[in-house]
């Protein structure tokens, strides 16, 4: 009966159950095959060092972005929810700040967070505009 809250609580078991085993074989590999795991980590760090440079490069997407929303945030009408625009464009210029001025070795770490933190403030904009438009036209 309830099968649509199924499928993706199961899917991310599997996949957390798939990602678990992965790890596991890639442990026993490491521990059975040493100079196996040091090419995997001379890989690592040569994915590391392209990071840092997709680091700036996306830093500076970032803050064009951020451009880009700061102005929409101006050019909106005014009863529009466009302090979720300012504080979205704000944050997005001090992610790109961050990406481009912190140490090469840090950028793999704040990677992730910064993209998420990204992902979190423009979903938030969007939500409140998307409430907006709902009230707008009804």
């Amino acid at each position: 009966m309830d099968h649509a809250h199924h499928g993706p609580i199961s899917q991310l078991k599997s996949g957390l159950l798939w990602l678990g085993g992965t790890l596991a074989i890639l442990g026993i590999l490491a521990i059975a095959a040493p100079w196996a795991a040091s090419t995997v980590v001379d890989y690592m760090v040569g994915g590391s060092l392209i990071a840092a440079g997709m680091a700036t490069f996306l830093g500076l997407v970032l803050l064009f972005e951020a451009a880009a929303k700061l102005t929409a945030a101006f050019s909106v009408p005014r009863n529009f929810p466009w302090g979720w625009l300012l504080a979205d464009g704000l944050i997005t210029a001090v992610l790109g700040g961050i990406l481009l001025t912190s140490p090469t070795g840090q950028t793999g770490v704040y990677l992730g967070v910064l993209i998420g933190i990204n992902l979190l403030s423009s979903g938030a904009a969007f939500l409140a505009s998307g409430l907006w438009i709902k009230r707008e036209i009804s």
